[in-house]
């Protein structure tokens, strides 16, 4: 960042151990139970089941993931602004 001419202001960690986890049991209750209602009910059941899981996967890793310790991969959100030169 230095070389760039950047200064760090802030730093986020967001886990993804959640939402690995939280999008592998959705997958599965979404394919067998969650997008079959939907197209039961609704001609676009597949489009809604992939919007809640796009959803979760927001939630998880960005609500949850903030929460969790700083072990394992993580996304970071880094805001800097130009340093003084």
């Amino acid at each position: 960042m230095q070389k760039a001419g950047l200064e760090i202001v802030h730093v986020q960690y967001y886990g993804l151990a959640a939402e690995v986890l939280g999008t592998r049991v959705f997958g599965v209750l979404s394919k067998r139970l969650i997008a079959p209602a939907w197209q039961a009910i609704s001609r676009n059941g597949r489009e809604r089941a992939v919007a809640a899981q796009q959803s979760l996967i927001n939630f998880l890793r960005y609500k949850v993931g903030s929460l969790l310790p700083r072990v394992g991969p993580q996304t970071l959100l880094v805001v800097a602004k130009p340093g003084h030169v």
